[in-house]
Order: structure tokens, then C-alpha cells, then sequence
């Protein structure tokens, strides 16, 4: 908007290119996606390409999109690191309250889940919503160079490349 004002061009001219242009990854424009058709502009299009027809999404094409996401996700979320039963976390604030409240870890249950006790009732919270204190050793490790025989777990698990290819719907 800003850039056509400045040149002079017709800002209204400028929306419609960004809406008929192709996003990268994608086969059809927004526009299509939404009207089902292509809009008119300023080059010449036939009047067959105006009209609406059915776009098609195969559903292996969705299938691969969806998988390549989640492997995704899964190899760039950071792991945190377990608890044990007896291990004193602070504990996420709850909806009324706004402070962080200290507690104490009694059971670790199934899919990243603990029951804490905080002193005056138990509650059930994912991993994510405890933080584990810090120990005496300290937090960030000193400046030694990485040798053969240090190894990291993180660096070994997710073996993901950053990759250029792009998946297409079809």
C-alpha cells in the first residue's frame, strides 16, 4: 500500500496482484482458493479461466503436508527434562491467581503429566507449566570446548535438515 502510494499507482490495483498471485508452496492464488475462480485484472485472461471450477486437494497431498509439520514441530520443540517424585518446582499460576507458587512434585503420571502438591491441595499439570529450580551446579556450562567423549542427547534424538524443498497441494 505504502510502496504504490509513494509510486503512484492505484492502490486498489496493488491489493488485487497480491490476491491473485500464487503463495509459495501453493498452486492458486488466495483468491481462487476463496471465489473458486480467478479474478479479472489488468492483463487479459480468457473468459473461460473467470469462471468457477473445483479446485482439487488430494487427500495424499494433505496427508504428506500434515506429516511433514509435525516432524517438523517435533524436531525444533526443545524437550524439557523430567521430574522425580520429591523434586520442588514452582508451579504455573492458575487463572485467579498471579503468582508462581512453590511445590513439591508427588507423582509423575502419563504423557508428561505430574501431580504436585503445593501444601494445601494437590493438582495434576503438564510438564510445561512446572519449572524445575535450579541446582547448585551452575546454569550455563563454563567455556570448555566440546571433546569426543561429551556427547548431547538433544544434538543425537533430532536428526532434522532444514530443507528447500517445498510441498505443494495438488
Amino acid at each position: 500500500m505504502i510502496k504504490s502510494y509513494k509510486s503512484g499507482d492505484d492502490p486498489c490495483l496493488a491489493i488485487l496482484n497480491l490476491r491473485n498471485t500464487p503463495n509459495e508452496g501453493m498452486v492458486t492464488s488466495p483468491v481462487q482458493r476463496l471465489m473458486g475462480r480467478r479474478t479479472q485484472s489488468v492483463l487479459p485472461a480468457t473468459p473461460a479461466v473467470l469462471k468457477p471450477s473445483k479446485i482439487p486437494v488430494s487427500e495424499h497431498s494433505k496427508l504428506q503436508w500434515k506429516r511433514h509439520q509435525s516432524a517438523q514441530h517435533l524436531c525444533t520443540r526443545s524437550q524439557l527434562p523430567p521430574l522425580k517424585p520429591g523434586d520442588h518446582v514452582p508451579m504455573e499460576p492458575t487463572d485467579s491467581r498471579k503468582e508462581w507458587r512453590p511445590a513439591t512434585v508427588t507423582k509423575a503420571l502419563p504423557y508428561n503429566n505430574y501431580e504436585v502438591w503445593d501444601g494445601y491441595r494437590s493438582f495434576i499439570r503438564a510438564r510445561r507449566f512446572l519449572r524445575k529450580k535450579p541446582s547448585s551446579e551452575p546454569a550455563v556450562p563454563t567455556n570448555n570446548h566440546h571433546t569426543s567423549s561429551s556427547s548431547s542427547t538433544e544434538d543425537s534424538a533430532c536428526k532434522c535438515q532444514p530443507t528447500s524443498r517445498v510441498l505443494r497441494w495438488n
